[in-house]
């Protein structure tokens, strides 16, 4: 299944967790920090609101942050601020490059830009688009592929990815694979960019001449590759999510270095979207619900950001996400998530910052309903429903490893 149909036949309507109280506040953007830190900083904030469908993002090298988004999906080549690049400016959303596609796939989730990098003063931006674009043309106007903004906040297309791989299929093929291919995240590394195809579990670097280098095939089994971050010493980390019904303990990561080589490094994850390494080489992981078991399927309010304590262990850093969907740590060494991945606040997304120094911090969703950008949808918390509920894994409860990677 690819990226987002495979958490659709997952979700259900649901519950979320009762947490303890935490504040909101917002700040500039525009500053060389993102945003000051508090004098006590132990809260969780909110530092962009109003967003549409939120993906991937990043900071400038004017130290501002820039959001990908996905946009409405309301038509097959919607444009505009709502399925680009915008920049937070005070809190809301800036256009900052415009003109890609907003698609739903075949399950009315939607596909757009979903990365965003910067190389010098260069923004790159990668888009994601389903076979539906252009009415399901070989061809389409704007392939699958990674896109550069100009100035004027308009995009050339860079590197034609569905091109390149749809010539060369994966081992094992998923029976509903995205025609146009899925590229998923990237990362500029300094020498190029690493990337993800998350429906077709391929690894891909790609140099600044434009060659492509397919350095794994993790398809066997089909991982659904959902997360990745730099690991330092020329590779990558990369997370998966697992298929339906995305059994909690049955994702993992592995790393990945230039020549192919694949190492296991952390299981007993569930359903990842999100990896990050800080200065101490400390790795965390961000899962998108857990208690994934029961009758409720996939529910809101139930995501986590965990600390790697062992290959096989963790400890929570905060409990009570709605379906975060990127993780990256600033400038500021704070934690930033982006959220929700779908739903219904979908186009009433947030990035939220949690301190670096964190543990077992829970989230009072109900403290961000409202919007504070003018036009913006208000994001409006789910129903809470207690800890500790009985479709829930206890924390480091040991399960079977998962499938090795490739």
């Amino acid at each position: 299944m690819s990226f987002f149909s495979s958490l659709r036949t997952a979700a259900a309507l649901a519950l979320v967790l009762a947490l303890s109280l935490v504040s909101m506040t917002t700040t500039s953007a525009q500053d060389a920090s993102p945003v000051a830190t508090p004098e006590t900083d132990t809260e969780i904030t909110a530092v962009a609101t109003g967003l549409s469908a939120p993906r991937g993002f990043t900071w400038g090298p004017d130290g501002v942050l820039y959001v990908a988004q996905s946009g409405p999906g309301s038509s097959e080549a919607a444009v505009g601020a709502a399925s680009s690049v915008v920049k937070i400016v005070d809190g809301c959303p800036v256009p900052a490059a415009t003109g890609l596609p907003s698609t739903f796939d075949p399950f009315k989730d939607v596909l757009g830009p979903m990365d965003v990098q910067f190389v010098g003063p260069q923004m790159y931006v990668l888009q994601t688009a389903t076979g539906l674009y252009g009415h399901g043309s070989p061809t389409p106007p704007m392939p699958n592929g990674i896109y550069t903004a100009g100035q004027d906040g308009s995009v050339s297309l860079w590197l034609d990815l569905t091109s390149y791989i749809d010539a060369y299929p994966p081992i094992d093929m998923p029976g509903d694979a995205n025609e146009l291919a899925e590229p998923y995240r990237f990362l500029y590394d300094g020498d190029g960019f690493w990337l993800i195809d998350s429906n077709r579990s391929l690894v891909f670097f790609i140099a600044m001449d434009k060659s492509i280098t397919r350095v794994a095939d993790l398809s066997l089994g089909h991982p659904i590759l959902a997360a990745m971050t730099l690991d330092g010493q020329g590779g990558i980390y990369v997370g998966n999510l697992t298929p339906a019904p995305h059994a909690d303990g049955a994702a993992e990561v592995v790393r990945i270095d230039r020549t192919g080589n694949i190492q296991r490094v952390w299981t007993n994850l569930t359903v990842l979207t999100g990896l990050a390494l800080d200065s101490n080489n400390q790795l965390y992981a961000l899962e998108m619900a857990t208690g994934n078991g029961g009758p409720d399927g996939m529910r809101p309010g139930t995501g986590r950001l965990l600390k790697q304590t062992g290959v096989d262990s963790y400890d929570i850093v905060a409990y009570g996400l709605e379906f975060p969907i990127d993780l990256r740590i600033g400038p500021d060494g704070a934690f930033y998530v982006s959220l929700p991945a779908y739903g219904e606040n979908a186009q009433s997304g947030l990035i939220l910052r949690i301190p670096a120094s964190a543990s077992n911090l829970t989230v009072d969703l109900s403290t961000f309903d409202g919007g504070m950008c003018e036009g913006a949808a208000p994001y409006k918390a789910p129903a809470a429903v207690p800890p500790g509920s009985p479709t829930a894994a206890p924390a480091g409860t040991p399960v079977p490893a998962a499938t090795p990677a490739g």
